[in-house]
């Protein structure tokens, strides 16, 4: 492949690991988020359920006690169902986890192959310097033979000894 078709399919690999990274901390964050709504509502129903069978908390007041402990319950039925969106999200933070090596994995190998192609550029022009210089060098030492064998030859014509 060309250099230059590397170079955009790196960019697109480097911009879909860009967006599969941005996609993994939103599901990040809303992983923790709603940890933090399902621990909630779990502390609030155990505080709720302590305050109705505490006897000094209800103050001797049994209706309190009993809404109380039903409300404690509904938040404990509540957190329960919270417990479903984490792992809803937990699932979508291990998706975008695999979706981000992929998306990393794709880049790395197309980099390589960047690196090889730019490589074998490089490799290419070098042998086309090395190639011209040989050239050059191989037409002076023709020129210098040619010079040489003619400065003999004429030389020779012209015995100069009588």
């Amino acid at each position: 492949m060309q250099k230059q078709t590397l170079e955009t399919l790196l960019a697109l690999a480097r911009r879909d690991e860009d967006l599969a990274t941005t996609r993994l901390s939103a599901a990040l964050r809303q992983l923790e988020r709603a940890q933090q709504i399902q621990q909630q509502l779990q502390s609030f129903g155990t505080e709720y359920r302590a305050a109705a069978l505490s006897p000094a908390g209800a103050g001797g007041v049994v209706g309190f006690s009993t809404d109380a402990l039903a409300f404690g319950q509904r938040l404990h039925g509540t957190a329960s169902e919270q417990l479903a969106r984490v792992k809803e999200h937990e699932q979508r933070c291990d998706s975008a986890r695999a979706a981000l090596a992929q998306a990393s994995q794709r880049t790395e190998g197309v980099q390589r192959l960047w690196q090889k192609a730019r490589q074998q550029e490089q490799l290419a022009l070098a042998r086309r310097e090395e190639r011209g210089i040989d050239e050059l060098v191989a037409s002076r030492w023709v020129r210098r033979a040619g010079t040489e064998r003619a400065n003999t030859d004429n030389n020779a014509k012209f015995d100069f000894a009588d």
